[in-house]
């Protein structure tokens, strides 16, 4: 296995390009007008926390972990702050610019952050998924379930998890059917739920080039992220 990138320096190493034909987009849309972290703000195409794809049970969470990709690594620091704020301080994010799900390119694969994760001792009882940015692109739509599951197979079965869906500016429908394709999955693994993000990234101010958080979207990343995650834990 390849030797683990701390997280501090994969942080600072956010805006390396994508696996994917992407990071060369150049329309920057952090829009001067894009609101402060500290502003309520209701922003089109924004929804609540979807239902979980199988009864809406809360579980005991002691220990969360999130396996992620760039836009993860973006968000590193929004996410711990809202982790604490719903009473995981200790959540562990791993994650890696570049990732993809099951594909080791020289970048640790999603499979092989899993098996970081459990390597550390204290096995998670919430896992949340943040990947396939990477992936939507490289794959014909009948080889997303294969990928998907073998990510989820290394996970254990009685785990909760929370997946980020994907949106990608300049391969939108294929993101659309990863998405499509990633809920029929968890449905049929359950004890699982989708974090809807496809609706919101597109936004102006959101995104500044077409996959990246901005400063805004980052703050909103992370709040999708959680308020997903409350709907089990609470």
């Amino acid at each position: 296995m390849p030797r683990r990138i701390p997280l501090l320096a994969r942080v600072a190493a956010v805006v390396g390009p994508l696996a994917i034909a992407v990071a060369g987009c150049a329309s920057e849309r952090e829009a001067s007008s894009a609101p402060s972290v500290s502003e309520v703000v209701v922003v089109a195409g924004s929804v609540e926390p979807g239902p979980p794809t199988s009864a809406n049970t809360v579980v005991d969470v002691d220990h969360l972990a999130m396996v992620g990709d760039s836009i993860t690594v973006g968000s590193t620091a929004e996410l711990e702050v809202a982790f604490e704020e719903i009473g995981f301080p200790d959540a562990e994010i791993n994650a890696e610019g570049g990732r993809r799900i099951v594909r080791n390119n020289g970048i640790t694969s999603g499979v092989e952050g899993v098996a970081e994760v459990l390597e550390d001792g204290e096995q998670p009882d919430l896992w949340v998924v943040a990947l396939g940015t990477n992936d939507v692109a490289n794959y014909p739509p009948e080889q997303f379930p294969d990928v998907i599951s073998e990510l989820l197979a290394a996970i254990p079965a009685d785990a909760t998890v929370v997946w980020v869906d994907t949106y990608v500016e300049d391969f939108q429908e294929d993101a659309a059917v990863f998405d499509s394709i990633l809920r029929e999955v968890l449905t049929r693994r359950g004890n699982a739920s989708v974090v809807d993000w496809y609706s919101i990234a597109g936004e102006d101010g959101v995104l500044y080039d077409g996959v990246h958080p901005s400063g805004f979207g980052k703050t909103e990343f992370a709040r999708r992220v959680t308020d997903e995650v409350k709907v089990w834990t609470t």
